[in-house]
C-alpha cells in the first residue's frame, strides 16, 4: 500500500514515539480499509450465516439477530457511508464470533522490528506505554526479550524470533524482502 520511506529523529524519545505512532495509525488505517475491503465478501457471508446481536451492533434492539439484508439496508439509509464504516463500529467482547475473530485479524496491522524486543524495546518501554497506552495492550515475553506487543489496532513482532538463528539484519533483507 505504500512504500514510502520514513525516518524518525528525535533527541526527546516519547516526542520520536509520538511521530512514529502517528504515521503508523495513518498506514494502519489505510491498510484496515484495504484489508477490509479485501476479505468483505467472507465477512458478508459469515454475517449471513450467524448474523449479528445487538451486543456487536451498538445502538439496536436486544435479544434479535441481524443479517446482511439488514446491513444493506442501514448502508441505503445512511446510517453507516459504507459496508467498512459498518464493520469499524462493530464491537465483540471476550467471547468473539468467527466474525470478531477476523475483525482481530484484519484490524491488526503488523510492524516489524528486528532484533527489536531484546535491544529496541527495553530502551523506549517506559515512554512506549505512555505513547500506546495500556488499556487494550497484550504482549508476549520470552526471557529476556519480547517477541509481540499488540494493541487492537497493530502488532509489533520481533522478526528476529521467527527466522533462522544467527540470521543477521543484511541476511534478512536480502532473502525476504529482495
Amino acid at each position: 500500500l505504500t512504500e514510502e520511506v520514513r525516518c524518525f529523529v528525535s533527541d526527546d524519545p516519547k516526542e520520536l514515539l509520538k511521530g512514529m505512532f502517528q504515521y503508523i495509525k495513518e498506514v494502519a488505517a489505510k491498510i484496515q480499509q484495504y484489508n477490509v475491503s479485501k476479505y468483505e465478501s467472507l465477512l458478508r457471508e459469515i454475517i449471513n450465516v450467524h448474523g449479528l446481536t445487538d451486543a456487536e451492533v451498538p445502538g439496536l434492539d436486544l435479544g434479535k439477530t441481524y443479517k446482511m439484508d439488514d446491513v444493506n439496508a442501514w448502508i441505503q439509509n445512511g446510517e453507516f457511508a459504507c459496508f467498512f464504516d459498518f464493520h469499524s463500529k462493530l464491537t465483540f467482547g471476550k467471547k468473539r464470533s468467527d466474525y470478531g475473530k477476523l475483525k482481530q485479524c484484519i484490524g491488526q496491522v503488523p510492524v516489524f522490528g528486528f532484533n527489536s524486543g531484546r535491544y529496541d524495546i527495553n530502551l523506549i518501554k517506559a515512554d512506549l506505554f505512555a505513547v500506546i497506552g495500556t488499556d487494550n495492550i497484550t504482549s508476549v515475553i520470552k526471557n529476556p526479550s519480547y517477541m509481540c506487543i499488540a494493541t487492537s489496532d497493530m502488532k509489533m513482532l520481533d522478526i528476529s524470533n521467527y527466522v533462522p538463528a544467527g540470521t543477521s539484519y543484511a541476511k534478512y533483507l536480502s532473502t525476504y524482502l529482495g
